[in-house]
């Protein structure tokens, strides 16, 4: 038998606060060398907060209140920032959802890139330039002599996209956090960043963890998917398990609602009746309940324990035995 890989994130009971309300309640994952792990679920449902609090930075107003995160022998979220920026952006690295609000509009490009590689590693201002320009290219950027001397604001969304996928990438993080980082993009360079990253866990080992709400992405790079609602993590599981046979009522809904080829002409597309709860503002038991085609009376009397269902699927839910055969056809 073949062992498996020790994670290289390890995350347990991770819950972050705002206020007195918990946005992110109890999140537990690994993360193993080399594995892409996709985190899903709706806007609100904490997925970027979770990412956030992994490298410490969440915004103001947010706080860190239990939990541990792992990683190569440190817990970091007992670390403190200078031992934090020795990790941050080297050994792990984050590609944020809104680039033009990520990158420095005072800074060039050039200057950004050169920023992290001077910060954590012992290079010569030609070596640096030949790594920026190399990861530039990488990431599909024409041209990429002229874009080291320009500002953020003279290139377009999908452009500053890339460029922040070019400073993540850069120094070879062992984890490598992407938030959305396709959604600016169009689909032929989606297609380039996808390969870029599958290039990078094969070639590197790096471990990805990939928020995303798109489904055909989940399907095309990831090996697990956590399903993740109302700040808890509902199901997580391999994808092609996840994907044949979901045993959550939230994740049966969310794969009905993408659309298919194979969908009749006209045909009604699946949707999710009502929304998410405000954050930390979450109902009593069950917290899809309120939205659930299967809920009964008991389901909001307690919250359901993430527990095992056979030997590599986790679910939340009382119901779980009858998902597919209720929920199974669309």
């Amino acid at each position: 038998m073949t062992p498996v890989p020790a994670p290289v994130l390890s995350v347990r009971d991770l819950s972050v606060a705002i206020g007195a309300r918990r946005v992110v309640d109890e999140v537990s994952f690994d993360l193993a060398p080399g594995e892409v792990l996709a985190l899903v679920g709706e806007s609100g449902c904490g997925k970027s907060m979770t990412a956030l609090a992994l490298l410490g930075l969440l915004p103001g107003a947010a706080r860190l209140v239990a939990g541990s995160i792992g990683f190569e022998g440190k817990d970091l979220a007992r670390l403190p920032e200078p031992a934090m920026r020795a990790i941050r952006g080297n050994r792990a690295s984050i590609v944020f959802q809104d680039p033009s609000g990520s990158l420095d509009p005072l800074m060039t490009v050039g200057d950004q890139m050169a920023e992290g590689l001077h910060a954590h590693h012992t290079l010569s201002r030609d070596a640096v330039r030949g790594r920026s320009l190399a990861m530039l290219r990488a990431v599909g950027i024409s041209e990429p002599e002229r874009r080291l001397a320009q500002y953020p604001f003279e290139l377009s969304g999908g452009m500053c996209q890339r460029v922040m996928i070019a400073i993540a990438l850069a120094a070879e993080p062992a984890i490598l956090l992407a938030d959305e980082p396709t959604t600016a993009l169009d689909v032929t360079i989606q297609a380039q960043i996808l390969d870029l990253m599958k290039a990078l866990r094969r070639e590197r080992g790096t471990a990805i963890l990939l928020i995303t709400h798109d489904m055909g992405v989940v399907a095309d790079m990831a090996d697990r998917v956590a399903v993740m609602y109302a700040g808890r993590i509902v199901e997580t599981g391999p994808v092609e398990t996840i994907f044949a046979a979901p045993r959550h009522p939230y994740t049966a809904l969310l794969l009905r609602s993408v659309p298919r080829l194979d969908d009749r002409p006209k045909s009604e597309m699946t949707v999710i009746e009502g929304s998410v709860p405000a954050q930390g503002d979450w109902p009593p038991g069950c917290r899809f309940a309120p939205r659930c085609p299967l809920a009964e009376p008991a389901c909001t009397a307690a919250q359901p324990a993430l527990e095992l269902v056979g030997d590599t699927r986790a679910v939340a839910c009382r119901r779980h035995d009858v998902v597919e055969a209720v929920m199974g056809e669309r």
